[in-house]
């Protein structure tokens, strides 16, 4: 994985997408919103309904198995 650090241009250009991302969701009626407490600033809780997710990172993002219906 390349280190998007290196660059200033490519850091704020993921900060930008990740600004993009959050409004993309909360458009689609999400509710986004900070976990207290876990630690890396890039993993939220999306709501929607009865749906509750954790997103994380780019990483991780194929992975959505962690969705609970109440």
């Amino acid at each position: 994985m390349a280190n998007i650090f290196e660059d200033p241009k490519k850091a704020s250009r993921k900060a930008q997408l990740f600004e993009a991302g959050i409004h993309a969701l909360e458009n689609d009626g999400w509710q986004v919103e900070k976990i207290p407490g876990f630690g890396k600033g890039s993993v939220r809780k999306i709501t929607k309904g009865s749906q509750e997710r954790d997103r994380i990172n780019q990483d991780d993002a194929g992975s959505m198995d962690c969705v609970s219906e109440e």
